[in-house]
């Protein structure tokens, strides 16, 4: 899969940092969906706010900084 990889951003058939933005990107709305639909279920159990918002943290935050690599790495890579 390397080695395809290396080869299609070579020959500009895909760029490889535009198909790791889009997976992040995927990736991120992915999560905030199920963050949603995670807080409209818990909110009628027995979870304190702190409890959710701490659940919610833990997937989201490693997600976001993912992202937000990403994007910085794409960013830098254009301007070359």
């Amino acid at each position: 899969m390397n080695r395809f990889l290396i080869w299609a951003d070579q020959r500009h058939f895909i760029s490889v940092r535009a198909l790791t933005l889009y997976v992040a990107l995927v990736m991120t709305w992915q999560v905030v969906d199920w963050a949603t639909n995670f807080a409209y279920a818990v909110a009628t159990t027995d979870k304190s706010g702190v409890e959710m918002a701490a659940i919610i943290a833990a997937v989201t935050a490693p997600v976001s900084a993912l992202q937000a690599f990403v994007f910085k790495w794409y960013m830098e890579a254009k301007r070359d």
